[in-house]
């Protein structure tokens, strides 16, 4: 059972340190735990996080900043919490332009 990470070691219940050659999949491709990252999240700590059932202001203004930076006449945006709800979100939206069933 893997306890610590950091970098791309790992150590287990024993305290043996082993390279990730994993990287989660992807997921962790600068590392555990990276410094950077670390930073980032301590910074916004006190923030609201996206994951509301309201819009709030910061979800306002990045939906915002979005349509300003994005090509063509952007009016609206769905914040998911994962790829599959994205597809789903797609998926829908898809069925509602075109009028289809399927």
């Amino acid at each position: 059972m893997i306890l610590k990470a950091n970098g791309i070691f790992v150590w287990d219940a024993n305290g043996r340190k082993y390279l990730d050659f994993l990287g989660d999949y992807g997921l962790l491709n600068i590392g555990h735990n990276h410094p950077y990252v670390i930073e980032a999240i301590n910074k916004v700590l006190h923030m609201p996080n996206l994951l509301q059932v309201s819009l709030g202001s910061i979800s306002a203004a990045l939906a915002h900043n979005l349509a300003i930076i994005s090509p063509g006449n952007l009016q609206r945006t769905f914040f998911c919490n994962s790829g599959a709800e994205a597809v789903e979100c797609a998926l829908k939206l898809a069925r509602i332009y075109t009028g289809k069933k399927r």
